[in-house]
This record gives structure tokens, C-alpha cells and sequence, in this order.
């Protein structure tokens, strides 16, 4: 008896397995098509958008599609979890044009915002599930597992236009050398220019910036603002960024390059359209580089003359040279702030002949200060040691015009600027030809 029943049991499963495999294969999965998104409304803590898609019945039958369950993922930004009343049927030969509601966190959309904003493409992937009613089959699941690129038909010109924002100076404020870090203050100058023709008033700005790949914290500001249609408003923006001791190294080596590549991400909070009390927001992404100059404005050096000696040593054609050269520059701090500068690493190539590096300190015990606007005189040595019988020569003769063609690159080590801590590296960079005097040692 026990034999029997455990046939009729296996019968029963197999019969119910067999009938779900075919529920699921009786009807063909239909192809779905993302064709577009739109921007419901202006956003607030959440952006609501609508997802349009295309369906085609694959099948011969017609079918209701009572209600779905699924999630997007847009330009990698991920969904809430989303469920929608449907209750539409898909025909033979006619798609099923549908239209679902989409809600995104907007603190993780300000990208994909500003693409809407520009109407972009958009890249997405959709997964869930249809939950589909049909006579024979009765209600049964179609499973949504579609990606692609989608056209963007609303963006935020439909409601209000987007503020343009452009960075135009960078400047260092401060540094504090801490157990939590390296921690720079910089002011960030930007130009906000309100693109809607309503004006607009602005309680609220949230942002990070990202200076040479390394994020800042992030700011407020909650200067209440008011931008009329059309207009623009400079705002300087605080920004503190805390460097690890690896990180010091690579922020370093970024400013010694000369430019600084940047973007800025956050959100504007409106209060206010045309004077009417309003409540959403309006994403803030802007990229670019900005020169070091901008940031710190980069002294000038001139080479103005060089003097020296040089020694002959042994006999020829075994003998060596020596030269021993005085380079005189005028060194002005072409920004209005006071500087001092701890080390200048410098390398001069004169006629062709490329020196080893030299340092300031090497010469020089006390730091270098430069009043904002003011000019120093300040000499560098520069060796040229043990040179062969026929590369000394030659640099001899091609000096004997009394006059020499140079090169100087290097960097300024900045370590205070109107007497807060500085930790800048300058580029320095000078070339042309000057008069030359050289006397021989004997």
C-alpha cells in the first residue's frame, strides 16, 4: 500500500511539474522595448521619472497584464523596488504601449540628472516580473529582463532649466597638518547662471568637490540666494579636503604639473519661482581642469645674468672641466598675498648641457619670503662637474660670445601664504639668453 501511494504521489508531481513547465512554455515571452524617460516633476529627496515601454505579444493568443513588480538600473544608478497596476491587454499584432512610474534616490542621480537635463541617452537594464491573466492558463508570470539605451523625452527644461556652472578660481585658504590628515581649505569661485527665464530663489547648496582625483568632504552652504531669469551670480564656496600621507604625495605631484583637473557635484535647493513659494531641486555637475596659477598665482623668475669660473684639470688630452656658475634671477610673487618658500628645486640646461637637480637649501639656510607683488634677487648655483676634455671645451667656446643660451624648470615649495600653513608646489620656468661672464681658476 505504501508502494502504491508513493506512485500516485511522484504521478501527482510529476503531473504538476510538467503542467508548469508548460504554463511557462505554452505562452511565448513577448519582446519589451525601452523607448524612452521622462522627468515627472522637479525633483526632492526623490526623483520620480516615467520609464516608457514597448511590448509585443510573441504569441497567438491575447493576454491581460494585470499589474508588474520590478527595478531599473539607469546609467548605474539603481531603483527603488517598484510595483505597478497594469491591467491592460497585450493583442495579437498590436504592441502594448505602456508607461512606469520610476523612483530614484536623488543624492545617487546627480549624473544621471544632469544627462536628463541635456538629453542624453541613457544606458538601463530592467529586471521583475509581469504577472500576466489569461483564460486557459489563468494568471501566470512573464519574467522583465531587458538593457539597452533609451532616448531621454523630458528633462528638466520642461519644468525649469538646469543652472549652468562654471569654476573660475581656486584658492588655497589654509593647511593643518593633524592626526586626521593633511587637511587643506580652499575657496572655490564659481559663476552660477540661472538659464530659466523665471528667476529663482536658492535657500540650500550641498556639494563635494573632486580636486586631482582626490573628494573633498561635504559642504553646505545656506546663503539664501536669488538669481532673476537670465542672470548670473558669483557665490565662493568652501571646500576642506583631507589627504591621507599617500595621498599628500599624488595631491603634490598634481599641483607641481601646473593644472589641476576638478568636477563638483551636489544639489540647489529651490524655495522660490517668480516669487511663489516652490519646494524641489536642482542637480549641480560640472568638469574641467584649472590652472595651478589660478589657485596660487605662480611666480615669475628671469634669469637676468650668469657668472662664474671654471678650472681646467690634468693635461690634455686627459684633462677635465669644472664650471662654476652663478645664475641671478629676479624672483616676483605675482600674487597679491605674502609667500614663503622653503625649497626651490631647479635644473639648468645652458648651451645644450643639462645640469644635475639643485636645491635652495643646499646654499641657503633661511626660508625665502615674498611680499604679494613684491620681487627678490636671489642667485643659484649651478655646477657642471668633471665634464670630459672635448664637452668642456665645447661648452667653453660656445660661451666665448659672452653670451648663453639657458633653460631653468624646477619647482617652488610653498609652506605659507599670508602666514597660514601652505603645503604648494609651484611650477618655475624661465628661458631665453643672457650675458655671461666666466673667469678661469689656476
Amino acid at each position: 500500500m505504501k508502494t502504491k501511494n508513493l506512485v500516485i504521489i511522484l504521478t501527482v508531481l510529476g503531473t504538476i511539474t510538467l503542467f508548469s513547465c508548460k504554463n511557462k512554455d505554452l505562452f511565448e515571452q513577448p519582446t519589451i522595448d525601452v523607448t524612452g524617460f521622462s522627468l515627472q516633476e522637479l525633483p526632492n529627496e526623490y526623483t520620480h521619472l516615467n520609464v516608457d515601454m514597448l511590448i509585443t505579444n510573441n504569441d497567438k493568443r491575447e493576454a491581460q497584464i494585470a499589474d508588474a513588480s520590478y527595478q531599473v538600473v539607469v546609467e548605474g544608478v539603481t531603483s527603488e523596488p517598484m510595483t505597478s497596476d497594469i491591467n491592460k491587454e497585450i493583442l495579437v499584432g498590436t504592441p502594448l504601449e505602456l508607461t512606469l512610474p520610476l523612483t530614484l534616490k536623488t543624492a545617487d542621480a546627480i549624473k544621471l540628472l544632469a544627462k536628463l537635463d541635456k538629453g542624453e541617452k541613457l544606458d538601463y537594464s530592467v529586471t521583475g516580473t509581469f504577472h500576466v491573466d489569461e483564460p486557459v492558463l489563468k494568471r501566470f508570470n512573464l519574467p522583465i529582463d531587458v538593457q539597452g539605451t533609451a532616448d531621454v523625452k523630458a528633462g528638466y527644461a520642461d519644468f525649469y532649466k538646469q543652472p549652468e556652472v562654471t569654476v573660475t578660481k581656486l584658492d588655497l585658504v589654509s593647511t593643518v597638518d593633524s592626526t586626521a590628515g593633511f587637511t587643506y581649505h580652499f575657496n572655490v569661485t564659481c559663476d552660477v547662471k540661472n538659464t530659466d527665464t523665471h528667476s529663482v530663489t536658492i535657500d540650500e547648496l550641498k556639494y563635494t568637490v573632486d580636486i586631482a582625483g582626490i573628494e573633498s568632504e561635504e559642504s553646505t552652504y545656506t546663503k539664501t540666494i536669488a538669481i532673476n531669469g537670465g542672470a548670473t551670480q558669483t557665490l565662493t564656496l568652501p571646500v576642506t579636503i583631507i589627504l591621507t600621507s599617500d595621498q599628500e604625495t599624488d595631491f603634490a605631484n598634481a599641483i607641481a604639473s601646473g593644472t589641476v583637473d576638478y568636477s563638483a557635484e551636489g544639489t540647489f535647493h529651490a524655495i522660490k519661482v517668480d516669487g511663489a513659494t516652490t519646494d524641489f531641486i536642482l542637480p549641480l555637475y560640472v568638469t574641467g581642469s584649472i590652472s595651478v596659477a589660478d589657485m596660487f598665482e605662480q611666480p615669475d623668475i628671469t634669469v637676468n645674468t650668469i657668472d662664474g669660473t671654471y678650472t681646467v684639470n690634468g693635461t690634455i688630452p686627459y684633462n677635465t672641466y669644472s664650471f662654476y656658475l652663478n645664475v641671478n634671477t629676479t624672483i616676483e610673487n605675482l600674487d597679491p598675498r605674502d609667500v614663503v618658500i622653503s625649497e626651490i628645486e631647479y635644473v639648468v640646461t645652458v648651451e645644450g648641457v643639462q645640469s644635475e637637480t639643485h636645491y635652495y637649501t643646499d646654499t641657503y639656510s633661511s626660508n625665502l619670503s615674498i611680499a604679494g607683488g613684491a620681487s627678490v634677487n636671489l642667485t643659484l648655483p649651478v655646477n657642471f662637474l668633471d665634464m670630459s676634455n672635448a664637452e668642456g671645451a665645447a661648452l667653453l667656446a660656445a660661451l666665448g660670445d659672452g653670451s648663453a643660451d639657458y633653460t631653468i624648470d624646477g619647482t617652488f615649495h610653498a609652506i605659507s601664504v599670508d602666514g597660514s600653513a601652505a603645503d604648494l608646489y609651484l611650477p618655475l620656468h624661465d628661458t631665453g639668453s643672457v650675458p655671461i661672464t666666466l673667469t678661469e681658476n689656476k
